[in-house]
């Protein structure tokens, strides 16, 4: 499969919306709406899980950034104005794992909500959203694995000058294979939404299927 796309999607002058950037707000949003419509009708009001929602995002940015950061603190230990210009790319997904949770994790428990209720619906967000924004880093070029000899079927080649990937090299589409496992884990947990003996135990097999998926 030939891959010759831009991952720059929209530039004018110093403002750039890259495919990543899109494709990330649009399973950000997505993550929501399953939150939303999975907890409708629930003891949690909607404008609270919209409030948990923007915290959680908060700290999603947050801990995306920090872990980013400390990943690759050589360079930033020598470019420490760099720390702050997340326009410019450099986030974790673990990162904003961990922190969209604490933020949202604060928030339920100084509003005494039903932290486990709340943790399993945003289980089920959380690897919808990581499904949809999987397809920014397949257009990017992001994250590819290992390469493969010339004619093999599965093969990707990344063809633009811009592309972040190797040019013109055939290789494993390692963020295509974590989708597919993405989607998979969310078909599992919808499926087993209001079914677990206890609160909060969705969340942890969410977490426990996409770290599996990951290894």
């Amino acid at each position: 499969m030939v891959i010759h796309i831009d991952p720059n999607l929209i530039v004018l002058g110093p403002l750039v919306l890259s495919w990543h950037g899109l494709f990330s707000a649009v399973g950000l949003g997505a993550g929501i709406w399953i939150a939303l419509r999975l907890l409708r009708g629930g003891p949690v009001p909607e404008d609270e899980v919209m409030t948990i929602a923007f915290w959680g995002t908060i700290g999603a940015l947050i801990g995306a950034r920090l872990l980013h950061v400390i990943d690759q603190w050589e360079y930033y230990r020598q470019q420490p104005l760099q720390i702050l210009l997340i326009n410019e790319g450099g986030i974790a997904i673990f990162g904003a794992i961990i922190g969209g949770v604490l933020g949202g994790w604060v928030y339920a428990r100084l509003r005494r909500l039903p932290v486990g209720l709340l943790a399993d619906a945003a289980g089920v967000g959380l690897i919808l959203g990581q499904a949809i924004g999987r397809i920014g880093d397949v257009i990017n070029g992001e994250h590819h694995g290992r390469h493969l000899p010339e004619g093999t079927p599965w093969a990707v080649v990344y063809t633009h000058p811009n592309t972040l990937g190797e040019p013109g090299v055939p290789n494993h589409l390692a963020v295509g294979y974590e989708q597919v496992w993405d989607l998979l884990v969310f078909g599992v947990l919808l499926g087993l939404w209001g079914r677990l003996p206890r609160q909060g135990m969705l969340f942890w097999l969410y977490l426990l299927l996409y770290s599996a998926g990951r290894f």
